[in-house]
């Protein structure tokens, strides 16, 4: 008998309206109506978006392809299909694919990185003109493989755009690099060999941290503690106070998350990146020092600036700590990866609280223990860059360690446990090391530095305004060179043009024009068009000129916005130093900043007893602080939202079947105890078939059965039919034909491919008329499958109906003429 979950594609089916299509891919996708309208419907216009890169997973049997062709291909779009291969080569014989295109390319996931680069994909994500949409192969994902093929192309695309971004940086960094000059006031050079021969303790958020938490507490005055942001929830509640805080992130999520440290600042260094979150910064209490450049062109202030690289806070986090002398750093909650149980973060996390992360699952990863897990492609590519950092740590004489034997291996990192782990003791408290060394501030150096930031801002929005003045300029001269607007075409204007180039790269605007092409990227990048192989005309380089010069217009309208800003900003930090500002005033600046919480930072500049405070006043303070204390305990819904969606049932079947056939045990043993916990009614069919398919795997094949059968007892049509299949497979092992019978009697219900298995079956099980009838069933569906009429003729003849057989052979042999078993039973006859 044939496997339960054949492999082969099976037979092709039509539907009334002429559409052809595999039906083990699609089922009755397209019975009612065509494809067609289905596409149009799915899909609108959307899919023929111009200037864009669509990448298409699956091409339901060459339909979607169809469609494209029918409706026209966009001259100025490309499409790359990803199918499997079996499915392209099926297609292939059968004739279903469409003729080539030169904008079109069908390919497995193997072929994307030649595509990749043939297609010029960078360039389409410089302007942000990728779209990736599932074939309703991918949707549906009757075909399992369909669903994984979405994750890999999903994942190639992703960690294609990871490194153009890396490479291209990103306008928000400058944003809030300006927003913060207010109070980016102090470079973390002053902490460099700080702490020499000395031990530090790294928390971040991995699931490990859990599990250190306890040694920390109990060797806490020995050790120098650092923490990032988003674990500060977590060490409230066990109330350990770290010496230094670490952030870096400029999204308005990572304020939300790391919002619980802005409850303390009394004994704690807030180290940030220049670009980090404004709220986060400009509320903090206590005091901070940023690492990387204060301005986004450069200073001639003689200031040194320490630079540490990323590309997340725990990299930044450890890179400072290597400047700052320690001479061993231990890692705590630095997994680069999830827990065995599936999780993502340690407790007191919305990604904690939603379960396991199935979405995020991108790539796999060695732990410290031998064994594979799952990994975000961000943490992936930071187990590369920590790996690099810790090389440098180790040749500047810092060793680092991770106690964490499910934590990711990351080279030159090593893996003791800890009780293993000796140090050198502090001589004294972290604190008094640390705040020895910062700068001397009070209200006077402030008012300088923010006066001082002012006139440089000046300067700089002196020079923007004539950017954009020559750019508006250009745009007049490109008319003139090519006749347009009613201007006299003269080629005296690209003499204008070329002057307006050389006084951009003049030493008093090169900068700030560098500056520009970064925060107009966006704009920039449409001059480096996808068909640079042809030829352009002149509308085209007339085009080009307007496009090159529109963005510099642009960027400067976006660049003096953010100056304006950060001036705003500066002059709302002097207002606070004047003791005769009106307080109503900074109140009304706060709450539109979203700053409420400088309130008390005001308050403590001020004295704890405010002059001539009325009771207006007195009150709206209170309010203010009572509102401020009241958001750092309110849930981000947004947040907790999509952690939920990372962790969604569908997701879930996907991954958990896919770890299943390829017999991942130690993954999947992980995630099933992951999955225990949670309380979601949904996720209960998933639990169970995930639990069968691990004790089917360790053999315990009975359990298996068990566990298959609480799965069907629940209602999730998609997952019983797995477990239905696992089960008629499993009873068929175990020679327990009647259980596999019933199996396979209840599959028919979800697909009539079932019926050629059921046949088999009931043909073996000695019950001819059923297998006769299920046979016939399959057989309305599909009539042409030669294999299954040449089964139904052996029966007939097996039973002594010749005439019966006969007719079904000479059907046979006209769908099959080289038939030799039907000939030959023929020729008998005659």
């Amino acid at each position: 008998m044939e496997s339960i979950a054949p492999n082969d594609l099976g037979p092709i089916v039509s539907n009334e309206f002429g559409d052809r299509y595999l039906f083990s891919i699609n089922r009755y996708t397209f019975r009612q109506t065509d494809a067609h309208t289905l596409y149009k419907k799915q899909y609108g216009d959307g899919i023929f978006q111009e200037n864009t890169l669509h990448i298409l997973v699956g091409m339901d049997s060459g339909l979607l392809l169809q469609y494209l062709h029918r409706i026209g291909i966009s001259p100025t779009s490309r499409y790359v299909i990803v199918e499997l291969p079996k499915t392209l080569e099926r297609l292939r014989q059968e004739g279903l694919l469409d003729a080539s295109h030169e904008r079109v390319a069908c390919v497995t996931v193997d072929e994307l990185p030649a595509i990749a680069k043939k297609f010029e994909f960078a360039n389409y994500l410089y302007t942000e003109k990728i779209n990736i949409w599932k074939s309703f192969a991918a949707l549906d994902a009757f075909l399992p493989e369909y669903a994984e093929l979405h994750f890999a192309a999903r994942d190639f695309i992703e960690a294609f755009a990871w490194q153009i971004k890396i490479q291209l940086g990103n306008d928000a960094f400058i944003a809030r690099q300006l927003e913060n000059l207010a109070d980016n006031r102090h470079s973390a050079s002053c902490l460099i060999d700080l702490f020499a021969g000395k031990t530090a303790v790294l928390l971040a958020g991995g699931p490990s941290l859990d599990h250190i938490l306890p040694w920390v507490q109990e060797h806490r005055s020995q050790l120098v503690v650092l923490a990032v942001s988003r674990i500060a929830r977590r060490l409230k509640d066990v109330g350990l106070i770290p010496d230094i805080f670490f952030s870096i992130d400029p999204q308005e999520a990572s304020y939300e998350v790391s919002k619980e440290m802005l409850f303390g600042g009394e004994r704690t260094l807030f180290v940030n990146s220049y670009h980090v979150v404004p709220r986060l910064l400009s509320q903090w209490q206590g005091p901070s020092v940023f690492v990387g450049p204060r301005w986004p062109w450069p200073d001639d202030a003689d200031e040194i600036y320490l630079d540490t690289p990323g590309p997340t806070v725990t990299n930044t986090a450890f890179a400072v700590a290597v400047e700052m002398g320690f001479s061993q750093i231990i890692l705590g909650g630095v997994d680069l990866c999830f827990s065995p149980q599936g999780d993502s973060h340690a407790l007191g996390s919305y990604e904690r609280q939603a379960g396991p992360q199935f979405a995020l699952y991108d790539t796999q990863v060695e732990t410290n223990l031998g064994q594979k897990a799952f990994t975000t492609r961000a943490m992936a590519e930071a187990v590369t860059s920590f790996a690099h950092l810790a090389t440098m740590a180790l040749e500047k004489g810092c060793r680092t360690i991770n106690p964490a034997p499910t934590a990711a291996i990351i080279q030159n990192v090593e893996h003791l446990s800890l009780d293993n782990l000796s140090w050198s003791p502090l001589e004294q408290p972290a604190w008094e090391i640390i705040t020895q060394a910062l700068p001397y501030e009070d209200c006077q150096t402030r008012i300088a530095y923010y006066k001082n930031t002012l006139e440089k801002l000046n300067i700089a929005e002196k020079a923007v305004k004539k950017i954009k003045k020559l750019a508006q300029s250009g745009l007049k001269f490109n008319d003139g060179l090519f006749g347009r607007k009613g201007i006299k075409s003269d080629f005296k204007y690209k003499y204008a043009m070329e002057k307006i180039e050389d006084t951009l790269q003049h030493p008093s605007f090169i900068n700030y024009a560098t500056v520009l092409k970064k925060v107009g990227l966006q704009h920039f990048i449409k001059i480096a068009r996808p068909d640079q192989d042809k030829e352009w005309n002149d509308r085209q380089i007339e085009e080009t000129g307007r496009i090159y010069y529109k963005a510099y217009e642009e960027s400067a309208e976006t660049m003096l916005q953010y100056l304006t800003l950060a001036t705003h900003r500066l002059q709302l930090r002097l207002a606070e130093e004047n003791p005769d500002s009106v307080p109503s005033s900074l109140f009304k600046a706060w709450e539109k900043g979203g700053e409420i919480g400088r309130i008390l930072i005001w308050k403590n500049r001020c004295g704890k007893e405010l002059p001539n405070e009325s009771d207006e006043i007195s009150l709206r303070i209170k309010d203010l602080e009572s509102r401020f204390r009241k958001s750092l305990t309110e849930k981000a819904e947004y947040l907790a939202a999509g952690s939920k969606a990372g962790s969604s049932p569908e997701i879930a079947h996907h991954r958990i079947r896919s770890l299943f056939n390829h017999r991942d045990n130690d993954t999947l043993s992980g995630l099933v105890k992951g999955m225990e916990g949670l309380e979601q009614e949904e996720m209960k069919p998933v639990y169970f078939l995930s639990s069968g398919f691990l004790a089917e795997l360790e053999g315990d094949y009975a359990t298996a059965l068990e566990k298959y059968q609480k799965t069907l007892e629940l209602d999730s049509n998609s997952i019983k039919e797995d477990a239905l299949k696992r089960i008629a497979s499993l009873s068929l092992k175990l020679e327990d034909l009647d259980n596999s019978f019933l199996a396979l009697d209840c599959l028919t219900n979800f697909s009539p491919l079932y019926f050629k298995q059921y046949g088999d079956l009931a043909k073996i099980m000695g019950k001819t008329h059923v297998a006769l009838d299920a046979y016939a069933d399959y057989l309305e569906h599909f009539p042409n499958d030669s294999v299954v009429l040449l089964k139904v003729g052996q029966l007939y003849q097996q039973a002594g109906e010749n005439r019966f057989a006969s007719t079904i052979y000479e059907h046979l042999l006209k769908i099959d003429p080289h038939n030799s078993i039907a000939k030959e039973f023929l020729a008998t006859m005659n």
